[in-house]
Order: structure tokens, then C-alpha cells, then sequence
């Protein structure tokens, strides 16, 4: 009765929603940066342990540069003209997020790490919220809920399965061949 009709209605408004090339680009690139990227942040300290011998201080530092680099990205966004194409900001960063993870696969000294960090703090940052800005000023207003939930899904959802699926990788064949997967 009641419930099968509002999944009917649930089932047509992500339809709606992924009909509309902008939003479903942007929800895509969402999802494959958290599921391709993301890992970095959780893998960090094995590539810290593992690779350059490290312990918390340099686990620390690379975390905290990335942080660092996230909020460099969104005082940068601050400076966007409004009219800029959020699409080509996300599809831009996200590109850029996925070379910092194949250049943390190679670096050879930990002294690069944080720098490496660092710019992919930024390029999630800016990715993320052009993605996120995208979303909100394009959806339908009656269906910015559903979107934004979905961009919330896309964001968080794809860490867990990203983890999962590196932390598998990580196991077979190490840390830096997984990220370089990645």
C-alpha cells in the first residue's frame, strides 16, 4: 500500500534526478574519487609505517597537511567567480586528487608526502564543494533533498567500499602498488 507507493515515488525522483546530465556527472565523480581517492587518507599511515619507516609525528604531519590543503581549497573557492562552471572545477579537481595519489605511490622521500598531501587536501576540497555547489543550484528545488542525500551518499558512501576494496590490494601487493591502482 502506503510504502510500496512512497519507493515508487522514491525510485522516480532518483531517476529525475539522474537524468540530468550535470548532477549525475557530478555525482559520479563524487563516487569515484571516494572510492579511488579517499583511501589515501585511510592507508596514510601504513604508507608512513611501511615505506618511510615513520611513526606518528610523520603520520601526523602528512595527515595534517592534507587538512591543511583542504582548507587552503576552500578559502580558494571563495575567490570563484559565481558564474565559473562548477562542473569543470570538480571534473578538474578530481583529476588532479587522482595524480596526487599516483605521485604518493612514487614518492621516494617522506619530505614529498606532505606536499603531496597537501594538494590533495585542496583538489578534494574544491572538487567536493564544486560538486556539492553544482548540486544544489541545479536540482529540482522540490528534489534538492534527494540530491543532496545522494551527494552525501556518493561522498561518504564510497570510503568504506574504497577502504575495503585497497585494504584487499594493500594485502596482496603493498601499499604503494594499491594506491598506484587506485
Amino acid at each position: 500500500g502506503r510504502a510500496d507507493q512512497k519507493q515508487r515515488h522514491l525510485v522516480v525522483d532518483l531517476k529525475t534526478i539522474l537524468k540530468v546530465p550535470e548532477l549525475r556527472a557530478a555525482l559520479l565523480t563524487v563516487l569515484s574519487t571516494s572510492v579511488l581517492c579517499s583511501p589515501l587518507i585511510t592507508f596514510c599511515p601504513v604508507l608512513v609505517s611501511d615505506i618511510f619507516k615513520g611513526g606518528a609525528d610523520r603520520f601526523s604531519l602528512a595527515i595534517g597537511a592534507f587538512g591543511l590543503g583542504g582548507l587552503m581549497g576552500a578559502l580558494a573557492l571563495l575567490a570563484v567567480s559565481a558564474q565559473q562552471n562548477r562542473s569543470s572545477l570538480n571534473s578538474l579537481f578530481a583529476v588532479i586528487y587522482g595524480l596526487v595519489v599516483i605521485g604518493c605511490s612514487f614518492v621516494p622521500w617522506f619530505s614529498g608526502l606532505p606536499i603531496l598531501m597537501a594538494f590533495g587536501g585542496f583538489a578534494m576540497a574544491v572538487g567536493n564543494t564544486s560538486a556539492n555547489t553544482l548540486i544544489q543550484s541545479t536540482a529540482d528545488p522540490k528534489l534538492l533533498g534527494q540530491a543532496s542525500s545522494l551527494f552525501m551518499l556518493a561522498m561518504r558512501g564510497g570510503l568504506p567500499i574504497g577502504s575495503l576494496l585497497t585494504g584487499l590490494t594493500v594485502e596482496l601487493l603493498g601499499v604503494q602498488q594499491a594506491l598506484l591502482i587506485n
